[in-house]
Protein backbone atom coordinates (compact mmCIF):
# COMPACT_ATOMS: atom_id res chain seq x y z
CA UNK A 1 0.00 0.00 0.00
CA UNK A 2 1.25 3.45 -0.85
CA UNK A 3 1.52 6.05 1.90
CA UNK A 4 1.06 8.82 -0.68
CA UNK A 5 4.47 10.39 -0.07
CA UNK A 6 5.35 12.31 -3.22
CA UNK A 7 9.02 12.82 -4.10
CA UNK A 8 9.62 16.44 -5.07
CA UNK A 9 12.66 18.19 -6.49
CA UNK A 10 11.53 21.61 -5.27
CA UNK A 11 10.92 23.02 -1.82
CA UNK A 12 7.19 23.46 -2.45
CA UNK A 13 5.51 20.06 -2.29
CA UNK A 14 2.35 19.18 -4.12
CA UNK A 15 -0.86 18.51 -2.18
CA UNK A 16 -1.37 14.98 -0.91
CA UNK A 17 -3.82 12.79 -2.84
CA UNK A 18 -7.49 13.37 -2.21
CA UNK A 19 -9.05 11.67 0.78
CA UNK A 20 -10.09 8.22 -0.28
CA UNK A 21 -11.00 4.68 0.69
CA UNK A 22 -13.66 5.62 3.27
CA UNK A 23 -16.97 7.26 2.37
CA UNK A 24 -17.71 10.71 3.75
CA UNK A 25 -20.65 9.65 5.92
CA UNK A 26 -18.82 6.62 7.30
CA UNK A 27 -15.76 8.75 7.96
CA UNK A 28 -17.67 11.40 9.87
CA UNK A 29 -19.64 8.87 11.91
CA UNK A 30 -16.45 7.02 12.79
CA UNK A 31 -14.79 10.26 13.93
CA UNK A 32 -17.82 11.12 16.07
CA UNK A 33 -17.72 7.65 17.64
CA UNK A 34 -14.01 7.99 18.45
CA UNK A 35 -14.56 11.47 19.88
CA UNK A 36 -17.35 10.17 22.12
CA UNK A 37 -15.12 7.33 23.31
CA UNK A 38 -12.37 9.85 24.05
CA UNK A 39 -14.80 12.03 26.00
CA UNK A 40 -16.02 9.05 28.01
CA UNK A 41 -12.42 8.17 28.86
CA UNK A 42 -11.70 11.75 29.98
CA UNK A 43 -14.82 11.97 32.14
CA UNK A 44 -14.23 8.45 33.43
CA UNK A 45 -10.80 9.38 34.76
CA UNK A 46 -12.25 12.30 36.71
CA UNK A 47 -15.01 10.09 38.08
CA UNK A 48 -12.34 7.57 39.11
CA UNK A 49 -10.66 10.24 41.23
CA UNK A 50 -8.21 11.93 38.87
CA UNK A 51 -8.68 15.52 39.97
CA UNK A 52 -5.09 16.72 39.48
CA UNK A 53 -1.63 15.62 38.37
CA UNK A 54 0.22 18.36 40.23
CA UNK A 55 -0.57 21.29 42.49
CA UNK A 56 -0.30 23.61 39.49
CA UNK A 57 -3.92 22.92 38.54
CA UNK A 58 -5.28 24.41 41.75
CA UNK A 59 -2.81 27.30 41.69
CA UNK A 60 -3.91 28.19 38.17
CA UNK A 61 -7.57 27.95 39.12
CA UNK A 62 -7.08 30.28 42.09
CA UNK A 63 -5.19 32.78 39.93
CA UNK A 64 -7.97 32.64 37.35
CA UNK A 65 -10.63 33.09 40.02
CA UNK A 66 -8.91 36.32 41.08
CA UNK A 67 -8.86 37.69 37.51
CA UNK A 68 -9.57 41.39 37.21
CA UNK A 69 -8.98 44.04 34.56
CA UNK A 70 -6.06 45.27 36.65
CA UNK A 71 -4.16 41.96 36.97
CA UNK A 72 -5.10 40.16 33.74
CA UNK A 73 -1.70 40.80 32.13
CA UNK A 74 0.42 40.85 35.27
CA UNK A 75 3.52 38.72 34.45
CA UNK A 76 4.00 35.88 36.88
CA UNK A 77 5.54 32.43 36.57
CA UNK A 78 3.19 31.40 33.75
CA UNK A 79 2.11 33.09 30.51
CA UNK A 80 -1.40 34.56 30.70
CA UNK A 81 -3.66 32.47 28.45
CA UNK A 82 -4.93 29.96 31.00
CA UNK A 83 -5.53 32.58 33.69
CA UNK A 84 -7.50 34.80 31.31
CA UNK A 85 -9.50 32.05 29.56
CA UNK A 86 -10.43 30.19 32.74
CA UNK A 87 -10.95 33.46 34.63
CA UNK A 88 -13.48 34.71 32.08
CA UNK A 89 -15.29 31.38 32.18
CA UNK A 90 -15.40 31.48 35.99
CA UNK A 91 -16.88 34.96 35.89
CA UNK A 92 -19.66 33.52 33.73
CA UNK A 93 -20.23 30.46 35.93
CA UNK A 94 -18.52 30.31 39.32
CA UNK A 95 -17.72 26.61 39.77
CA UNK A 96 -14.03 26.13 40.48
CA UNK A 97 -14.15 22.38 39.93
CA UNK A 98 -16.44 22.00 36.92
CA UNK A 99 -15.53 24.98 34.72
CA UNK A 100 -11.74 24.47 34.38
CA UNK A 101 -12.24 20.77 33.69
CA UNK A 102 -14.98 21.43 31.17
CA UNK A 103 -12.62 23.72 29.27
CA UNK A 104 -9.76 21.21 29.34
CA UNK A 105 -12.11 18.42 28.20
CA UNK A 106 -13.24 20.51 25.25
CA UNK A 107 -9.62 21.37 24.44
CA UNK A 108 -8.80 17.66 24.57
CA UNK A 109 -11.46 16.88 21.97
CA UNK A 110 -10.26 19.79 19.84
CA UNK A 111 -6.73 18.37 20.08
CA UNK A 112 -8.07 15.11 18.67
CA UNK A 113 -9.54 17.08 15.78
CA UNK A 114 -6.25 18.92 15.20
CA UNK A 115 -4.45 15.60 14.91
CA UNK A 116 -6.98 14.43 12.33
CA UNK A 117 -6.41 17.62 10.31
CA UNK A 118 -2.67 17.03 10.48
CA UNK A 119 -3.03 13.42 9.33
CA UNK A 120 -5.23 14.52 6.42
CA UNK A 121 -2.65 17.12 5.37
CA UNK A 122 0.17 14.60 5.65
CA UNK A 123 -1.33 11.63 3.87
CA UNK A 124 -4.71 12.46 2.36
CA UNK A 125 -6.00 9.07 3.46
CA UNK A 126 -9.06 8.77 5.66
CA UNK A 127 -7.96 5.38 6.92
CA UNK A 128 -4.82 6.95 8.35
CA UNK A 129 -6.84 9.85 9.77
CA UNK A 130 -9.19 7.43 11.54
CA UNK A 131 -6.26 5.39 12.85
CA UNK A 132 -4.68 8.61 14.10
CA UNK A 133 -7.82 9.52 16.03
CA UNK A 134 -8.07 6.02 17.50
CA UNK A 135 -4.44 6.03 18.65
CA UNK A 136 -4.69 9.53 20.12
CA UNK A 137 -7.95 8.96 21.99
CA UNK A 138 -6.25 7.04 24.82
CA UNK A 139 -2.74 8.43 24.48
CA UNK A 140 -1.64 9.76 27.89
CA UNK A 141 -0.29 13.03 26.46
CA UNK A 142 -3.77 13.87 25.25
CA UNK A 143 -6.06 11.95 27.59
CA UNK A 144 -4.63 12.97 30.96
CA UNK A 145 -4.24 16.65 30.15
CA UNK A 146 -7.77 16.72 28.78
CA UNK A 147 -9.03 15.42 32.13
CA UNK A 148 -7.18 17.82 34.44
CA UNK A 149 -6.96 21.63 34.18
CA UNK A 150 -3.24 22.00 33.55
CA UNK A 151 -2.24 24.31 30.71
CA UNK A 152 -0.51 21.65 28.62
CA UNK A 153 -3.59 20.65 26.64
CA UNK A 154 -4.01 24.19 25.32
CA UNK A 155 -0.38 24.38 24.23
CA UNK A 156 -0.66 21.02 22.49
CA UNK A 157 -3.88 22.09 20.76
CA UNK A 158 -2.40 25.32 19.42
CA UNK A 159 0.87 23.69 18.36
CA UNK A 160 -0.95 20.90 16.50
CA UNK A 161 -3.21 23.43 14.79
CA UNK A 162 -0.12 25.38 13.79
CA UNK A 163 1.47 22.19 12.45
CA UNK A 164 -1.62 21.30 10.39
CA UNK A 165 -1.98 24.81 8.96
CA UNK A 166 1.71 25.09 8.13
CA UNK A 167 1.70 21.74 6.35
CA UNK A 168 -1.39 22.73 4.39
CA UNK A 169 0.48 25.83 3.24
CA UNK A 170 3.47 23.72 2.24
CA UNK A 171 1.09 21.50 0.25
CA UNK A 172 -0.32 24.56 -1.51
CA UNK A 173 -3.65 24.39 0.33
CA UNK A 174 -5.24 27.58 1.65
CA UNK A 175 -2.53 29.95 0.44
CA UNK A 176 -1.19 32.71 2.66
CA UNK A 177 -4.17 32.37 4.99
CA UNK A 178 -2.96 28.90 6.03
CA UNK A 179 0.53 30.24 6.80
CA UNK A 180 -0.74 33.17 8.84
CA UNK A 181 -3.16 30.85 10.64
CA UNK A 182 -0.19 28.68 11.59
CA UNK A 183 1.67 31.73 12.90
CA UNK A 184 -1.43 32.87 14.82
CA UNK A 185 -1.81 29.44 16.42
CA UNK A 186 1.86 29.52 17.43
CA UNK A 187 1.33 32.94 18.98
CA UNK A 188 -1.49 31.48 21.07
CA UNK A 189 0.78 28.58 22.08
CA UNK A 190 3.36 31.12 23.26
CA UNK A 191 0.75 32.60 25.60
CA UNK A 192 0.41 29.16 27.22
CA UNK A 193 3.94 27.74 27.49
CA UNK A 194 7.31 29.40 27.03
CA UNK A 195 8.73 26.43 25.08
CA UNK A 196 6.46 27.42 22.21
CA UNK A 197 8.76 30.38 21.54
CA UNK A 198 11.33 27.89 20.23
CA UNK A 199 8.79 26.56 17.70
CA UNK A 200 8.09 30.13 16.60
CA UNK A 201 11.82 30.79 16.29
CA UNK A 202 12.35 27.75 14.07
CA UNK A 203 9.37 28.58 11.86
CA UNK A 204 10.49 32.21 11.63
CA UNK A 205 13.98 31.20 10.49
CA UNK A 206 12.50 28.89 7.88
CA UNK A 207 10.27 31.64 6.51
CA UNK A 208 13.18 34.08 6.50
CA UNK A 209 15.23 31.61 4.46
CA UNK A 210 12.37 31.14 2.02
CA UNK A 211 11.97 34.92 1.66
CA UNK A 212 15.71 35.32 1.05
CA UNK A 213 15.59 32.62 -1.64
CA UNK A 214 12.40 33.99 -3.19
CA UNK A 215 10.47 30.80 -2.45
CA UNK A 216 6.86 31.80 -1.96
CA UNK A 217 7.21 34.25 0.96
CA UNK A 218 6.76 37.92 0.08
CA UNK A 219 7.98 40.79 2.22
CA UNK A 220 4.46 41.69 3.52
CA UNK A 221 3.82 38.04 4.40
CA UNK A 222 7.18 37.79 6.17
CA UNK A 223 6.45 40.93 8.17
CA UNK A 224 2.97 39.71 9.11
CA UNK A 225 4.30 36.31 10.13
CA UNK A 226 7.11 37.92 12.09
CA UNK A 227 4.71 40.11 14.03
CA UNK A 228 2.58 37.10 14.92
CA UNK A 229 5.53 34.91 15.88
CA UNK A 230 7.53 37.51 17.78
CA UNK A 231 4.89 39.88 19.08
CA UNK A 232 4.03 38.08 22.30
CA UNK A 233 7.61 37.40 23.50
CA UNK A 234 8.50 41.08 23.00
CA UNK A 235 5.30 42.18 24.76
CA UNK A 236 5.81 39.79 27.69
CA UNK A 237 9.39 40.88 28.26
CA UNK A 238 8.26 44.52 28.22
CA UNK A 239 5.41 43.72 30.62
CA UNK A 240 7.78 41.93 33.00
CA UNK A 241 10.12 44.91 33.06
CA UNK A 242 7.23 47.33 33.51
CA UNK A 243 5.63 45.38 36.36
CA UNK A 244 8.66 44.05 38.20
CA UNK A 245 11.63 46.02 36.93
CA UNK A 246 13.37 42.75 36.10
CA UNK A 247 12.91 39.45 34.27
CA UNK A 248 13.09 37.28 37.40
CA UNK A 249 9.57 35.96 36.85
CA UNK A 250 10.77 34.35 33.62
CA UNK A 251 13.38 32.38 35.58
CA UNK A 252 11.09 31.09 38.30
CA UNK A 253 11.13 27.52 36.98
CA UNK A 254 14.92 27.46 37.12
CA UNK A 255 14.91 28.96 40.63
CA UNK A 256 12.51 26.28 41.86
CA UNK A 257 14.56 23.50 40.26
CA UNK A 258 17.79 24.78 41.84
CA UNK A 259 16.08 25.12 45.22
CA UNK A 260 14.86 21.53 45.07
CA UNK A 261 17.83 19.79 43.41
CA UNK A 262 20.65 22.30 43.27
CA UNK A 263 22.79 22.45 40.13
CA UNK A 264 21.94 18.83 39.36
CA UNK A 265 22.74 18.61 35.66
CA UNK A 266 22.72 14.81 35.79
CA UNK A 267 19.06 14.75 36.75
CA UNK A 268 18.32 17.44 34.18
CA UNK A 269 20.10 15.47 31.44
CA UNK A 270 17.95 12.49 32.34
CA UNK A 271 14.65 14.37 32.10
CA UNK A 272 15.08 16.76 29.18
CA UNK A 273 12.52 15.84 26.46
CA UNK A 274 15.02 14.18 24.12
CA UNK A 275 16.30 11.87 26.87
CA UNK A 276 14.25 9.72 29.25
CA UNK A 277 10.80 11.07 28.25
CA UNK A 278 11.49 10.03 24.64
CA UNK A 279 12.78 6.63 25.76
CA UNK A 280 9.70 6.07 27.95
CA UNK A 281 7.47 6.86 24.97
CA UNK A 282 9.17 4.11 22.97
CA UNK A 283 9.24 1.62 25.85
CA UNK A 284 5.53 2.05 26.54
CA UNK A 285 4.61 2.20 22.86
CA UNK A 286 7.14 0.24 20.74
CA UNK A 287 4.85 0.52 17.71
CA UNK A 288 5.98 4.14 17.46
CA UNK A 289 9.14 2.73 15.88
CA UNK A 290 6.96 1.74 12.93
CA UNK A 291 5.99 5.40 12.60
CA UNK A 292 9.63 6.45 12.66
CA UNK A 293 10.30 3.90 9.91
CA UNK A 294 7.71 5.71 7.77
CA UNK A 295 8.92 9.19 8.72
CA UNK A 296 12.59 8.78 7.84
CA UNK A 297 12.14 7.95 4.12
CA UNK A 298 9.44 10.61 3.86
CA UNK A 299 11.96 13.22 4.97
CA UNK A 300 14.04 12.37 1.91
CA UNK A 301 11.17 11.94 -0.53
CA UNK A 302 8.85 14.82 0.32
CA UNK A 303 10.15 18.38 0.59
CA UNK A 304 7.05 19.47 2.51
CA UNK A 305 7.71 16.84 5.19
CA UNK A 306 11.35 17.91 5.39
CA UNK A 307 10.42 21.57 6.00
CA UNK A 308 7.69 20.53 8.38
CA UNK A 309 10.25 18.51 10.38
CA UNK A 310 12.57 21.52 10.54
CA UNK A 311 9.82 23.72 11.98
CA UNK A 312 8.32 21.20 14.43
CA UNK A 313 11.01 18.55 14.94
CA UNK A 314 14.08 20.75 15.35
CA UNK A 315 12.61 22.35 18.51
CA UNK A 316 13.00 18.97 20.27
CA UNK A 317 16.80 19.19 20.65
CA UNK A 318 16.66 22.99 21.00
CA UNK A 319 14.11 22.90 23.85
CA UNK A 320 16.08 20.09 25.47
CA UNK A 321 19.28 22.11 25.27
CA UNK A 322 17.58 25.21 26.65
CA UNK A 323 16.14 23.27 29.59
CA UNK A 324 19.53 21.73 30.34
CA UNK A 325 21.41 25.01 30.08
CA UNK A 326 18.99 26.94 32.31
CA UNK A 327 17.85 24.05 34.54
CA UNK A 328 14.26 25.05 33.86
CA UNK A 329 12.74 21.57 33.93
CA UNK A 330 9.33 20.82 35.43
CA UNK A 331 9.56 19.21 38.86
CA UNK A 332 6.13 17.61 38.60
CA UNK A 333 4.74 15.41 35.82
CA UNK A 334 8.21 15.34 34.26
CA UNK A 335 7.14 12.99 31.44
CA UNK A 336 4.97 15.73 29.92
CA UNK A 337 7.95 17.56 28.46
CA UNK A 338 7.87 15.21 25.43
CA UNK A 339 4.08 15.38 25.09
CA UNK A 340 3.80 17.53 21.96
CA UNK A 341 6.31 15.45 20.03
CA UNK A 342 4.63 12.23 21.18
CA UNK A 343 1.41 13.50 19.60
CA UNK A 344 3.18 14.69 16.46
CA UNK A 345 4.39 11.11 15.97
CA UNK A 346 0.88 9.63 16.19
CA UNK A 347 -0.08 10.21 12.50
CA UNK A 348 3.15 8.54 11.38
CA UNK A 349 2.49 5.55 13.62
CA UNK A 350 -1.03 5.37 12.18
CA UNK A 351 0.37 5.51 8.64
CA UNK A 352 2.74 2.65 9.37
CA UNK A 353 -0.05 0.56 10.86
CA UNK A 354 -2.38 1.16 7.93
CA UNK A 355 0.36 0.30 5.43
CA UNK A 356 1.28 -2.89 7.28
CA UNK A 357 -2.37 -3.84 7.70
CA UNK A 358 -2.88 -3.48 3.95
CA UNK A 359 -0.10 -5.94 3.30
CA UNK A 360 -1.25 -8.42 5.94
CA UNK A 361 -4.82 -8.48 4.67
CA UNK A 362 -3.51 -9.81 1.38
CA UNK A 363 -2.16 -12.85 3.21
CA UNK A 364 -4.94 -14.91 4.73
CA UNK A 365 -2.70 -16.65 7.23
CA UNK A 366 -1.46 -13.34 8.67
CA UNK A 367 -4.68 -11.32 8.61
CA UNK A 368 -5.21 -12.00 12.32
CA UNK A 369 -2.16 -9.86 13.05
CA UNK A 370 -4.00 -6.68 12.02
CA UNK A 371 -6.15 -6.34 15.18
CA UNK A 372 -3.17 -7.49 17.26
CA UNK A 373 -1.02 -4.68 15.88
CA UNK A 374 -3.67 -2.06 16.54
CA UNK A 375 -4.16 -3.48 20.02
CA UNK A 376 -0.44 -3.20 20.67
CA UNK A 377 -0.55 0.41 19.50
CA UNK A 378 -3.56 1.40 21.63
CA UNK A 379 -3.53 -0.67 24.82
CA UNK A 380 0.00 -0.04 26.22
CA UNK A 381 -0.37 3.77 26.01
CA UNK A 382 -3.83 3.43 27.55
CA UNK A 383 -2.32 1.32 30.34
CA UNK A 384 0.35 3.94 30.85
CA UNK A 385 -2.34 6.62 31.10
CA UNK A 386 -4.13 4.60 33.77
CA UNK A 387 -0.89 4.04 35.69
CA UNK A 388 0.10 7.70 35.57
CA UNK A 389 -3.40 8.75 36.63
CA UNK A 390 -3.16 6.43 39.65
CA UNK A 391 0.44 7.29 40.56
CA UNK A 392 0.42 11.05 40.03
CA UNK A 393 -3.22 11.93 40.64
CA UNK A 394 -5.54 9.49 42.36
CA UNK A 395 -3.10 8.33 45.05
CA UNK A 396 -1.29 10.60 47.50
CA UNK A 397 1.83 8.83 48.75
CA UNK A 398 2.55 11.62 51.24
CA UNK A 399 -0.75 10.85 52.95
CA UNK A 400 -0.58 7.09 52.46
CA UNK A 401 -3.87 6.64 50.62
CA UNK A 402 -6.24 8.07 48.07
CA UNK A 403 -6.12 11.80 47.46
CA UNK A 404 -9.02 13.48 49.25
CA UNK A 405 -8.01 17.12 49.55
CA UNK A 406 -11.03 18.32 47.57
CA UNK A 407 -13.32 16.29 49.82
CA UNK A 408 -11.63 17.90 52.83
CA UNK A 409 -12.23 21.34 51.34
CA UNK A 410 -15.90 20.59 50.73
CA UNK A 411 -16.29 19.26 54.27
CA UNK A 412 -14.74 22.40 55.73
CA UNK A 413 -17.06 24.47 53.58
CA UNK A 414 -20.03 22.72 55.18
CA UNK A 415 -18.63 23.34 58.65
CA UNK A 416 -18.28 27.06 57.97
CA UNK A 417 -21.94 27.70 58.46
CA UNK A 418 -21.79 30.94 60.40
CA UNK A 419 -21.72 33.98 58.17
CA UNK A 420 -18.22 35.16 57.38
CA UNK A 421 -16.22 32.70 59.47
CA UNK A 422 -13.18 31.27 57.74
CA UNK A 423 -10.83 28.28 57.90
CA UNK A 424 -7.04 28.38 58.06
CA UNK A 425 -5.11 25.82 56.00
CA UNK A 426 -1.50 25.05 56.87
CA UNK A 427 0.69 26.13 53.96
CA UNK A 428 4.03 25.93 55.73
CA UNK A 429 5.76 23.23 53.67
CA UNK A 430 3.22 21.51 51.44
CA UNK A 431 1.29 22.28 48.26
CA UNK A 432 -1.79 20.19 49.02
CA UNK A 433 -3.28 23.23 50.74
CA UNK A 434 -3.97 24.52 47.20
CA UNK A 435 -6.21 21.54 46.44
CA UNK A 436 -8.10 21.99 49.71
CA UNK A 437 -8.78 25.67 49.04
CA UNK A 438 -9.61 25.33 45.34
CA UNK A 439 -11.56 22.13 45.94
CA UNK A 440 -13.81 23.87 48.44
CA UNK A 441 -15.19 26.09 45.70
CA UNK A 442 -15.17 29.11 48.03
CA UNK A 443 -11.53 30.24 48.32
CA UNK A 444 -12.62 33.49 49.96
CA UNK A 445 -13.58 31.52 53.08
CA UNK A 446 -10.03 30.20 53.52
CA UNK A 447 -6.69 31.71 54.53
CA UNK A 448 -3.19 30.27 54.49
CA UNK A 449 -1.03 29.95 57.58
CA UNK A 450 1.31 32.49 55.98
CA UNK A 451 -1.56 34.95 55.61
CA UNK A 452 -0.67 35.32 51.91
CA UNK A 453 -2.49 34.78 48.63
CA UNK A 454 -2.49 30.97 48.20
CA UNK A 455 -1.61 30.95 44.49
CA UNK A 456 1.20 33.48 44.78
CA UNK A 457 2.48 31.78 47.92
CA UNK A 458 2.96 28.51 46.01
CA UNK A 459 5.49 30.17 43.72
CA UNK A 460 7.52 31.46 46.67
CA UNK A 461 7.72 28.31 48.80
CA UNK A 462 11.02 27.34 47.15
CA UNK A 463 12.61 30.20 49.14
CA UNK A 464 12.48 27.97 52.22
CA UNK A 465 15.11 25.73 50.63
CA UNK A 466 17.65 28.35 49.57
CA UNK A 467 20.00 30.49 51.68
CA UNK A 468 18.51 33.89 52.56
CA UNK A 469 19.40 36.67 50.14
CA UNK A 470 18.97 40.40 50.64
CA UNK A 471 16.85 40.71 47.49
CA UNK A 472 14.49 38.01 48.78
CA UNK A 473 13.87 39.68 52.15
CA UNK A 474 10.55 41.26 51.20
CA UNK A 475 9.32 38.02 49.63
CA UNK A 476 10.23 36.05 52.72
CA UNK A 477 8.45 38.54 54.95
CA UNK A 478 5.39 38.45 52.72
CA UNK A 479 5.11 34.71 52.12
CA UNK A 480 7.15 32.72 54.62
CA UNK A 481 6.01 34.02 58.00
CA UNK A 482 4.02 32.04 60.58
CA UNK A 483 1.42 34.78 60.34
CA UNK A 484 -0.94 33.36 62.97
CA UNK A 485 1.67 32.13 65.48
CA UNK A 486 0.84 28.46 65.07
CA UNK A 487 4.29 27.41 66.29
CA UNK A 488 3.44 29.19 69.58
CA UNK A 489 0.01 27.65 69.99
CA UNK A 490 -1.81 30.32 67.99
CA UNK A 491 -2.10 34.09 68.14
CA UNK A 492 -5.62 34.61 69.50
CA UNK A 493 -5.89 38.22 68.38
CA UNK A 494 -4.71 37.48 64.83
CA UNK A 495 -6.97 34.44 64.51
CA UNK A 496 -10.06 36.27 65.68
CA UNK A 497 -9.29 39.36 63.61
CA UNK A 498 -9.23 37.09 60.53
CA UNK A 499 -12.53 35.47 61.67
CA UNK A 500 -10.90 32.04 61.74
CA UNK A 501 -12.96 29.31 63.31
CA UNK A 502 -11.28 26.14 61.95
CA UNK A 503 -7.60 25.31 61.50
CA UNK A 504 -6.45 22.49 59.21
CA UNK A 505 -2.83 21.69 60.03
CA UNK A 506 -0.17 19.32 58.70
CA UNK A 507 3.20 20.53 60.03
CA UNK A 508 4.33 18.43 63.00
CA UNK A 509 5.73 21.38 64.97
CA UNK A 510 2.51 23.30 64.52
CA UNK A 511 0.46 20.33 65.68
CA UNK A 512 2.53 19.85 68.82
CA UNK A 513 2.05 23.49 69.78
CA UNK A 514 -1.65 23.54 68.94
CA UNK A 515 -2.34 20.29 70.80
CA UNK A 516 -1.17 22.04 73.97
CA UNK A 517 -2.95 25.33 73.25
CA UNK A 518 -5.96 26.34 75.38
CA UNK A 519 -7.35 28.26 72.39
CA UNK A 520 -8.21 25.17 70.40
CA UNK A 521 -9.65 21.70 70.59
CA UNK A 522 -9.12 18.84 68.18
CA UNK A 523 -11.98 17.85 65.91
CA UNK A 524 -12.11 14.08 65.25
CA UNK A 525 -11.81 13.56 61.48
CA UNK A 526 -10.27 10.82 59.35
CA UNK A 527 -8.20 12.94 56.98
CA UNK A 528 -4.76 11.32 56.67
CA UNK A 529 -1.99 13.87 56.93
CA UNK A 530 -4.25 16.59 58.36
CA UNK A 531 -5.38 17.49 61.87
CA UNK A 532 -8.43 19.72 62.33
CA UNK A 533 -8.80 22.19 65.21
CA UNK A 534 -11.70 24.39 66.27
CA UNK A 535 -11.43 27.63 68.18
CA UNK A 536 -12.69 27.06 71.72
CA UNK A 537 -14.18 30.52 72.06
CA UNK A 538 -16.98 30.71 69.47
CA UNK A 539 -17.99 34.18 70.59
CA UNK A 540 -18.63 36.66 67.82
CA UNK A 541 -15.60 39.00 67.45
CA UNK A 542 -16.23 42.63 68.32
CA UNK A 543 -17.39 44.80 65.44
CA UNK A 544 -18.95 41.99 63.49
Amino acid sequence: MSLHVAPLPSARAVPPPRLEAVGTTTYRLALVAIALAALLAQVGLVQAGLERLSADESARILLAHNLTWANALEPQIWPPFTKIAVGIALHLYDDLFLVPRLLSNLAGLATLGALVLLAEALFGDRRIALATAALAALHPSRLLFAAVPLSDIYAMLFLLLAAACFLRWLRGLGGTASLLAACGALMLAETVRYESVIFAFCLGLLLLWRWWRGMGVSTPVLLGAGMLLGGFPVFWVAESLAWHGSLENLGNASAQYRAALGANYRHALEWIPISRPLLLEIVWNPVVLLGLAVLVPALLADAAVAEFALAFGLPLPLVSGMMLATLSLPLAVTWRSFGIWALLLVPWTAAGLVALAGRLRGRARLAWLVPVLFGLAILPPAGRAAWLAWRDGIRNDAQGGLRQDRQVGLALRQMLDRGEERALVDSWDNLDYLDVIAGSGVPGRFVTSAGADPALLANALYLRRVPPRREDASLREQFLEDHFGLARGGDAAALRAARIRLLLVRDAAFRRALDASPLLRTVPVNWPGWTLYRMVDDAVPPGR
